[in-house]
């Protein structure tokens, strides 16, 4: 079981020009007590009648920490200008969201990763500083921040492109690693491991680390926290200097956490043990453990020591298997029609429902409840045609998002 831990406070270093993390939090003393919560449970009253806390008559002190590497994303007419530059990266985005539905319960959510020196990564610490993610370990170090681009064929039809005669798939980026290739485990501050939730980037974007990346999943879990593995979107990404069309798609050769111990089962059984939560598309599940379907491959890494998975079906159905323990045993699905770009939202609401359940105190967490709050996220996203949608609207969002949570069954 994950444990109590309190959230560390940052030096408050000043590692850019724009200033240091000026991320507001409510006080956990002043919390807003809401009629409702992200964990999807309906608004408690008082005997009298009057509203109760959701968050519990002791609620511990949970927080959030995820390393990812966070790149500026250019639109498709900005080209190469930072200032037109978007948050990028499937961590970063994810955080963005569980942060910002976290913020009127005063839980935290930190981003750990590096950006180069450039005014590419003083736009992403623009950026950040408008959310409510505490960003100060993004740590500025000499290089190249992550970039990536549209390739230049790649055209939107608003922008006169042809219409599809078939479903499109995900958009090319052209991706530049930067300083990210730079990125080893001593990049990781201890204080990372005293979140109680700790989420982990296993794509290509963080190739450098992967190869250790297990034993910093399996630190964290021995320290007590919930650990969740996102093992995920990021595989349209081309490298820099490759040709669209010209580059490998085939997401069974991505590397993993699972696959850098190399070899056997054996080699990978340290990443499986440690990892309470595994998010990830069908393509790499069956890739993984050589199952021929969705609910076979959820079985098999529940046997293989993860506690938890959800499987993005190519079908559009969202696959979740749980074994008892951190959560409570399931194996459902439930439909959908999560479009790509709109992955990170349902895991940064994901991961913000266990965050909230945490907080309340429940001794088993609720996989449904949590998975079914990341759809209407990604549902609320695809009506606002913005995987950042309301950025400036936090109350609002949730109250929306909640309106679409209560259809799903």
């Amino acid at each position: 079981m994950w444990q109590n831990a309190g959230y560390p406070r940052s030096p408050g270093k000043d590692l850019s020009k724009i200033g240091p993390n000026r991320a507001k939090l409510s006080p956990r003393e002043n919390r807003t007590t809401l009629t409702g919560s992200i964990a999807g449970l309906p608004g408690r009253r008082h005997e009298d009648g009057t509203e109760a806390s959701l968050l519990g008559e002791a609620p511990m002190n949970v927080t959030i920490a995820g390393i990812g590497a966070p790149y500026l994303e250019y639109p498709r007419k900005a080209h190469h200008d930072p200032a037109r530059g978007i948050l990028g990266g499937s961590v970063a985005v994810a955080l963005f969201h569980a942060a910002q539905l976290l913020r009127p319960r005063g839980i935290p959510v930190s981003l750990y990763g590096l950006r180069g020196n450039d005014s590419a990564g003083n736009r992403l610490v623009e950026l950040l500083s408008r959310t409510s993610i505490h960003w100060d370990h993004f740590i500025q170090t000499p290089g190249e921040t992550p970039q990536a681009r549209y390739a230049r064929d790649d055209k939107s039809p608003g922008e006169g492109a042809d219409p599809p005669s078939q479903p499109a798939g995900p958009p090319e980026l052209f991706y530049t690693p930067g300083v990210t290739e730079t990125f080893r485990l001593k990049h990781i501050p201890e204080s990372f491991y005293r979140h109680s939730i700790t989420t982990f980037e296993s794509t290509g974007t963080l190739a450098p680390l992967l190869s250790g990346l297990h034993k910093a999943v399996d630190r964290a879990r021995a320290a007590g926290a919930l650990t969740i593995v996102h093992d995920a979107p990021d595989s349209f990404l081309i490298p820099e200097g490759t040709s669209p069309g010209n580059h490998s798609d085939d997401s069974n050769t991505r590397s993993s956490c699972f696959h850098a111990a190399g070899g056997g089962s054996e080699a990978l059984q340290p990443a499986w043990t440690a990892t309470e939560l595994l998010i990830l598309t069908e393509t790499r599940a069956l890739a993984l453990t050589g199952r021929s379907g969705a609910s076979e491959a959820a079985r098999e890494f529940l046997r293989r020591g993860v506690s938890a998975v959800v499987i993005a079906c190519t079908g559009g159905d969202i696959l979740f298997r749980s074994s008892a323990g951190t959560f409570q045993p399931r194996e459902e699905s439930l439909t959908t029609q999560p479009l790509p770009a709109y992955w990170e939202p349902f895991t940064g609401a994901l991961v913000a429902s266990l965050a909230e359940q945490m907080d309340q105190g429940k001794q088993a967490l609720d996989l449904h409840q949590a998975v079914r709050w990341g759809i209407a996220t990604s549902e609320y996203c695809r009506t606002q045609g913005s995987a950042l949608a309301s950025q400036h609207r936090p109350r609002e969002k949730r109250e929306r998002i909640r309106e679409i949570f209560l259809t799903l069954s």
